[in-house]
């Protein structure tokens, strides 16, 4: 089977050491489909096409480089469309020669594109943007706080402000997708509601998605007791929806109750916006124990992990977050919030403790809890664990995959 992916990061399929990078599970599912079938892959990057092979996988590199004048133009008018991809995704399409088409994720600006391409195709979920924008506001933070807390951002047309303003563009590009996309792949109760609530007549798959190597290779946590100080652990980025804003008022809890702890935050710097308009919209110092560590490679995240005592997730959306399931996979005792499809992969009580988002008292008080009962920390790593390294297997994964495709084919016969 020929099999063509349309993904919205670039992808390396070079070997490569502990550093970070986006879409890892992209490249493990890829990769594995690979290993039996012809297959090739779209992204935009760098000042001009390239095609290439890595690894026997063929990639066609887009132009995703814009002149100055231009990337000025796009960023004052908030333009969310990218004219010139119809013609090359077409001539792609007729090169590559595929039996059908996955493209990840229906904000993908390549889903748009593909909406007139006449090959089998199917949308991969990720988020969905009707949702990611009901949720970019919370925890009392306004359009006036995110100006003010970095107002050179907002005079040089960057931030969240002018960022939610390109985002209702681009939801208009998405609404475009779901009106003709008629297959598309998901993995939770959530985004099943939420493509059948977007399109009533779509045809639904379920599969799950596959980690990056090191997560199936490297050590798991094996001792569960809390020494000197509670250790704790999020990964985490700059988005509004990431629930930053809860996990630092969360901290201060824990610092009126003297509670001695060290809160490890990977994916996060300092400087960055959203710890601005957190001290802006408190008028208060971020707590001393949260260390910020930036974004880091794989092999270093599970060292993180490992040696931490709870791994928590604020987000008030998420969809199956790569975040979470990375911790399970390591046997980690996890908090999360009840959002999205986060529910569809932890189970109250039996794999994790879910809250409700935006809510800081609620997670300080799962925080104790967990911290004072070394079988409950055990039971629910263990149990996240199990289901973890039956639900993420590579093999079973893409031989699902495949099974997909090849039940989407038969279907565009009938």
């Amino acid at each position: 089977m020929r099999i063509l992916y349309f993904s919205s990061i670039p992808i390396n399929f070079l070997s490569q050491k502990d550093q970070f990078y986006f879409g890892g599970w992209i490249k493990g599912l890829i990769e594995e489909i690979a290993k039996s079938n012809e297959v090739g892959v779209v992204f935009l990057q760098g000042k001009k096409n390239l095609n290439k092979v890595e690894n026997d996988i063929k990639i066609y590199v887009v132009k995703g480089h814009y002149s100055f004048i231009t990337k000025i133009f796009r960023r004052v008018f908030h333009i969310a469309k990218i004219k010139n991809l119809s013609k090359i995704t077409k001539n792609i399409v007729n090169d590559f020669k595929p039996d059908i088409i996955q493209v990840f994720g229906s904000e993908n600006i390549f889903a748009y594109y593909l909406i007139k391409i006449d090959i089998p195709r199917v949308v991969h979920i990720q988020g969905i943007l009707h949702v990611w924008i009901e949720k970019w506001y919370a925890n009392r933070i306004s359009s006036f706080d995110v100006i003010l807390g970095n107002l050179k951002n907002f005079l040089f047309f960057q931030g969240y402000f002018h960022d939610l303003l390109k985002f209702q563009k681009r939801l208009k590009l998405e609404k475009e997708v779901f009106d003709n996309s008629q297959y598309y792949i998901g993995r939770t109760y959530w985004d099943k509601n939420v493509v059948k609530s977007l399109n009533y007549n779509s045809v639904y798959f379920v599969c799950e998605e596959i980690l990056r190597k090191p997560f199936y290779e490297n050590n798991i946590k094996l001792d569960f007791k809390i020494y000197d100080e509670l250790k704790l652990i999020s990964v985490t980025d700059s988005k509004l929806y990431k629930g930053f804003y809860t996990l630092a008022i969360a901290a201060r809890i824990l610092d009126t109750l003297k509670i001695k702890y060290r809160w490890q935050i990977l994916g996060l710097n300092k400087t960055d916006d959203i710890v601005k308009i957190f001290r802006y919209k408190t008028k208060g110092n971020i707590s001393k124990n949260l260390i910020f560590n930036g974004k880091v490679g794989a092999e270093s995240l599970i060292n993180y992990l490992v040696s931490s005592d709870i791994f928590i997730n604020t987000s008030h959306i998420e969809n199956s977050c790569n975040a979470i399931q990375e911790a399970m996979i390591k046997k980690m005792p996890i908090i999360a919030t009840y959002a999205g499809g986060v529910p569809s992969i932890i189970e109250n009580k039996i794999s994790g403790i879910l809250i409700q988002d935006g809510d800081p008292y609620n997670l300080v008080g799962a925080i104790i809890e967990l911290s004072k009962d070394e079988e409950l920390r055990k039971l629910l790593a263990t149990n996240a664990y199990q289901k973890a390294i039956i639900s993420t297997n590579p093999i079973n994964i893409a031989e699902k995959m495949l099974n997909i495709y090849s039940n989407i084919l038969v279907h565009q016969k009938i």
